[in-house]
């Protein structure tokens, strides 16, 4: 999963660490708080227990710990967040005025892929 997704379709059972979700802020407008038409999160591995979390990972907010999510999240496998529970559990954990079919997911990237300016 190099390019980006959307978050719904058919990416694999779990969603690796070093992954980035670009979610679009709501026109109900409760998470007034990011100016951005989109905020960009790094899935990151906080080393708690095999659970994984949300880092902001743009605009004047980057480099925040957002959440770490509940155990559950993982599943029997610590291999990666559940991707089904996280369309699931969208609403409660991560944007209660989004939904997950709005949200582009792309896997980890190399450095030397990355634009340089």
């Amino acid at each position: 999963m190099d390019e980006w997704m959307k978050l719904t379709d058919n990416g694999g059972a779990y969603i690796r660490r070093g992954s980035v979700l670009r979610i679009p802020k709501s026109p109900k407008g409760t998470f007034d708080w990011y100016p951005d038409a989109y905020t960009d999160f790094l899935i990151f591995d906080p080393a708690k227990d095999g659970v994984y979390g949300l880092m902001v990972s743009s605009g004047h907010k980057s480099g925040m710990t957002y959440l770490i999510f509940p155990s559950e999240s993982k599943g029997n496998n610590a291999i990666g967040l559940q991707r089904a529970w996280l369309i699931d559990n969208w609403r409660k954990w991560v944007y209660p005025d989004g939904t997950p079919d709005e949200v582009w997911i792309r896997g980890p990237k190399s450095i030397d892929s990355l634009d340089a300016d």
